[in-house]
């Protein structure tokens, strides 16, 4: 039938434009002389593959089909926070909001009873948190009023995430925010390799003749991170600290140079800072 023909027709020309190489295309574009407008020997490549989308694909809406994000996806846009940032096992510092406080006659009976007091605080992210009583402190806690007040900073561990309400649960605790068998671990971080001890080499020399350490000469730097102490005493400071922490120290090079020492995971770091005007 002729309806048969031209559908036919069309299909052919369909299989035609698919066939089209576009930067070909371009080129030959690009060496038609335009009289009226020389703008047009100048079509980009974006331009062409778009033209050719559009016979191919006639009236085809080339954006993809809309999807409801997962609650992960809108915890993510809304707050900016991932995995990686907002993890079980982070140690963040949070604001104390208000203390939410349980008024109900312990006495009376209910169906639905209302939650154990906690401590609303707030993220650097703005995000909501809950310290439980228990969550507090390891020593038994009377009145949490005791313990924490409205606008106070202290510093917490991740103990869950719930993304579907925008809520996090965490912990003050001592032995919570010291116990590193919590600490949130990086999959993308890898370990340094493990250097085997080297055999001490035994020296023949006298003692007199050994080397020691040179010792660094104090400086009167009044600055709360700069301490003068020595490399073994730095080293002792920061055993324990978190990572981060830091300490600015003589050098034992001269006084126009000073030392930086922090702790960055198992190891102390040692960098050395030459002053210049």
């Amino acid at each position: 039938s002729p309806s048969d023909f031209v559908d036919d027709d069309e299909d052919r020309v369909l299989e035609s434009f698919e066939e089209i190489d576009i930067e070909s295309l371009r080129q030959e574009l690009s060496e038609i002389d335009f009289q009226h407008d020389r703008e047009l020997s100048r079509i980009p490549l974006w331009l062409v593959r778009d033209i050719c989308y559009e016979l191919v694909c006639r009236f085809k809406d080339p954006r993809e089909s809309y999807t409801t994000l997962s609650p992960e996806e809108l915890f993510t846009c809304i707050t900016g926070e991932t995995d990686l940032t907002l993890g079980e096992g982070q140690l963040v510092t949070v604001t104390v909001i208000r203390i939410v406080a349980n008024n109900s006659d312990p006495n009376s009976y209910d169906a639905n009873p209302p939650p154990p007091p906690y401590v609303l605080v707030r993220l650097e992210s703005g995000i909501t948190g809950k310290i439980f009583r228990d969550d507090l402190s390891d020593e038994p806690v009377e009145r949490l009023s005791d313990r924490v007040a409205p606008r106070q900073a202290i510093q917490c561990r991740v103990i869950a995430v719930d993304k579907a309400n925008f809520e996090v649960i965490l912990t003050s605790r001592t032995s919570a925010l010291k116990n590193s068998s919590h600490a949130f671990v990086d999959s993308y971080l890898r370990p340094e390799p493990i250097e085997l001890p080297s055999r001490p080499v035994v020296s023949h020399s006298t003692p007199s003749r050994q080397k020691s350490r040179p010792r660094f000469q104090k400086r009167m730097i009044s600055h709360p991170l700069f301490k003068n102490m020595s490399f073994k005493q730095a080293e002792e400071a920061l055993a324990d600290a978190e990572t981060g922490e830091l300490i600015f120290r003589p050098s034992s090079k001269g006084i126009d140079h000073l030392t930086l020492t922090y702790k960055f995971h198992d190891e102390v770091v040692h960098l050395d800072i030459l002053e210049s005007d």
